[in-house]
């Protein structure tokens, strides 16, 4: 049986993932990075690799079955950019996570937006 796929391809001593040598992947490119160039087949520009890192990060804590979690992945089921999707999850905070005296994701955003040091 003979089986097919985009995301591999498996040869004696020989592996690419989505193009990329495997061997040149392992150890030079974060985990978050390899799970985008599998789900968008290429690897990340440096702002979406630092959002897959925070996505990856924040579901440690917070698991898939949050209101925000769970906003996110059906907006970018529909094939949405990944920033549309974040702001669906974002939108749906009723107060910003870790701040019990933020009142609106609108404030938090502000918040972050000051304390960013690359702003």
């Amino acid at each position: 049986m003979k089986w097919n796929t985009t995301i591999t391809k498996v040869e004696p001593n020989h592996l690419l993932t989505k193009g990329y040598r495997q061997e040149d992947l392992i150890g030079n490119i974060p985990f978050s990075h390899t799970v985008y160039l599998l789900l968008k087949g290429d690897l990340p520009s440096k702002e979406h690799g630092k959002m897959m890192d925070a996505i990856l990060t924040a579901c440690i804590d917070h698991g898939v079955t949050p209101p925000s979690s769970i906003a996110s992945r059906v907006v970018a089921s529909g094939g949405v950019p990944l920033p549309t999707a974040v702001a669906a999850g974002v939108l749906s905070w009723e107060r910003c996570p870790g701040n019990r005296r933020t009142s609106s994701p609108a404030t938090c955003l502000n918040k972050l937006g000051r304390d960013d040091p690359h702003r």
